[in-house]
């Protein structure tokens, strides 16, 4: 009997308003960020990735197919982190007609150190009793943060007044412990993405 399939849905219809620039095509180690993150997915245990793009966003769109992720770009954009994460949701419930014991990863997508290393640490501490499953250090909450696939129908249950965030707090999550910084680490300003991408390419 095989065990439980892991699926990604990565929110990317943001507008990168605070950054004045596309924040997931800025250049990293030769590349773009959103194509490290992807093919960290690639490499990683998760079966399918799924990534919500504002459909405007033409060169993140084929960034991301070209990355091997499904992408939903509909009109009209989703309206907030919540409605990415649902269409999202759809796109796999849809393909991919996931199980009870299968899970779902959630991670922002201007993570370009998040290692499949780490991805896979997570997925290796899930148990069929898990309903979510949370990267910490310390006190310090990381991503991916993992959900057993019926929690899914919760998103959908949400009040329009709470987000994702809320079934963290509405539930007990499971936690493993991960060291590795990239779980930790979002690109929110230039000047993080100059001081990751600086630290990043002295430690290459």
């Amino acid at each position: 009997m095989s065990g439980p399939r892991y699926f990604a849905v990565i929110p990317a219809a943001g507008r990168s308003v605070r950054m004045g620039s596309p924040k997931l095509l800025l250049p990293w180690q030769g590349k773009r960020v959103i194509d490290h993150l992807l093919a960290h997915y690639q490499a990683s245990r998760v079966e399918h990735v799924v990534l919500v793009a504002h459909p405007d966003d033409h060169e993140l769109i084929a960034a991301a197919e070209a990355g091997g992720a499904q992408v939903i770009a509909h009109s009209p954009p989703p309206v907030d982190m919540k409605e990415s994460v649902q269409r999202g949701l759809r796109a796999i419930e849809s393909r991919c007609s996931p199980g009870p014991l299968d899970g779902w990863l959630l991670a922002p997508a201007d993570m370009p150190l998040l290692s499949a290393a780490v991805i896979d640490a997570v997925i290796a501490a899930d148990t069929p009793t898990t309903e979510v499953l949370l990267p910490v250090r310390g006190e310090q909450r990381g991503h991916p943060v993992l959900f057993r696939w019926p929690l899914h129908q919760a998103v959908f249950d949400l009040p329009a007044n709470r987000g994702v965030n809320a079934l963290l707090r509405d539930r007990q999550p499971h936690t493993v412990e991960i060291a590795d910084e990239g779980a930790y680490q979002d690109i929110d300003t230039f000047d993080v993405y100059s001081r990751l991408k600086q630290d990043a390419e002295t430690n290459d």
